[in-house]
């Protein structure tokens, strides 16, 4: 089988009381079986990974960890392990330079010759052989994958044998029918930290950086994101001495472990009787007010 679309020519092996079965008898009805799951795994799904095989390394960590999980490749062979492997980033110094090399981990089927042998027989009459097989997959860096065997689990930049910025994940596909990842989170007000929004030497508002990494994103989700905390201070004098506090909130940077939110305060206006953002101390107003991020990421739309 060499494309996604060949459809094997199979023959289902029946069974009759007292037949002399051969290897060559139950090697063929299990290769059937594994050919029809593998047809029923290219026509109705995609290649990709179905579940887990996610990868956790830092800029500068010679080693990165891949957990447990399950892939299909372009041929529908299912490559799954069950217990986390630790990959040893490439022995590559970078370019010249110090422009760092490209790499992509994989996973992907095992050749026939890489299969280990787990279980031999003896047999009557003859040498016996092996009865039981692990199909453990290759995991390796690749430069240059092959597309739809070789499944792109993380891209990594790698300088002096180390990862030289974080691992980046766009490239993995999914082989499930795709769904909308939902994450959301609040920010603590505590722990907010508003800086002076400027343009130029205007104050024009407020911004803060969110840490979404929590969530798990595999790409960049399309976030939304609201303030929460007071509004009005109330200065307890004449009708109109009141402030409010309020205006126009804009994510932007976003990336799949955070973003920055910018919220713009427009002054020199009146709402509801009261002076809008009439304070020359914006950061100290909004974390005094308690200020604080309320969000929701969605990925997969």
């Amino acid at each position: 089988m060499n494309g996604s679309t060949e459809v094997p020519e199979l023959e289902r092996v029946t069974f009759f009381n007292g037949e002399r079965l051969t290897a060559g008898d139950l090697t063929e009805a299990q290769r059937a079986l594994r050919e029809l799951h593998w047809l029923h795994n290219r026509s109705l799904h995609t290649w990709g990974i179905a579940t887990g095989l996610r990868v956790a390394g830092r800029k500068g960590d010679a080693q990165v960890v891949v957990s447990p999980g399950h892939a299909l490749d372009s041929i529908g062979r299912d490559i799954l392990f069950a217990e986390p492997m630790s990959q040893t980033v490439p022995a590559d110094p970078g370019a010249p330079g110090g422009v760092p090399a490209l790499y992509f981990l994989t996973i992907s089927w095992p050749d026939e010759l890489d299969l280990t042998i787990s279980e031999t027989r003896a047999g009557v009459c003859t040498p016996g052989g092996a009865t039981r097989v692990i199909e453990a997959p290759k995991v390796r860096w690749l430069q240059t994958p092959r597309s739809g065997l070789d499944v792109i689990l993380a891209q990594a930049q790698v300088k002096d044998c180390r990862l030289a910025a974080p691992l980046v994940f766009e490239q993995r596909r999914n082989a499930r029918t795709l769904q909308p990842f939902i994450a959301s989170g609040q920010t603590a007000p505590e722990e907010t930290r508003w800086e002076l929004l400027r343009v130029g030497t205007a104050d024009v508002g407020v911004s803060t950086h969110v840490d979404t990494s929590h969530a798990g994103f595999n790409g960049t989700p399309s976030y939304y994101a609201q303030i929460m905390g007071d509004r009005v201070f109330r200065s307890g004098g004449e009708a109109g001495d009141d402030v409010v506090l309020d205006g126009f909130a804009r994510v932007h940077t976003a990336r799949r472990d955070g973003f920055t939110l910018d919220v713009w305060l427009p002054q020199g206006t009146f709402a509801s009787g009261a002076r809008l953002n009439q304070t020359s101390h914006l950061v100290e107003a909004v974390s005094g007010f308690g200020w604080h991020v309320s969000w929701v990421g969605i990925e997969g739309t």
